[in-house]
């Protein structure tokens, strides 16, 4: 239910997802596929939909893209410490990873991965 961004051979930001739309970009508006979980696109979520499509500069974001809502990113520093960059997805289990039963808050895990290193 978290997503990270990585950068330069750390995980910088972690967020807890909230909602994730397929949707296209077609004449301006967001056509919906599916979302998840189920429910409905508001204004706000079409409008970050739309922003991201508008300043995304390497790819094209308006057809057959998922777009993962998170309420905030928090800053982190998971550092990977192995050679060379990452290769594509990386999954984690976030309650081993910092050794509980149940996950704290974002801010919680963000600083607590900053302290965390992987391979």
């Amino acid at each position: 239910s978290y997503i990270g961004f990585y950068a330069n051979k750390a995980v910088r930001g972690i967020g807890r997802v909230v909602k994730t739309i397929t949707a296209d970009l077609v004449d301006g508006r967001v056509q919906v596929h599916a979302i998840q979980p189920q429910g409905q696109i508001t204004e706000k979520d079409a409008c970050r939909i739309k922003e991201a499509i508008r300043t995304c500069k390497h790819w094209d974001l308006s057809k057959g893209c998922k777009f993962h809502l998170v309420d905030s990113f928090h800053e982190t520093e998971f550092k990977k410490i192995s050679k060379w960059g990452m290769r594509g997805f990386r999954y984690f289990n976030l309650k081993d990873l910092l050794g509980v039963s149940e996950l704290p808050g974002p801010d919680e895990i963000a600083l607590k991965l900053s302290q965390k290193t992987w391979e």
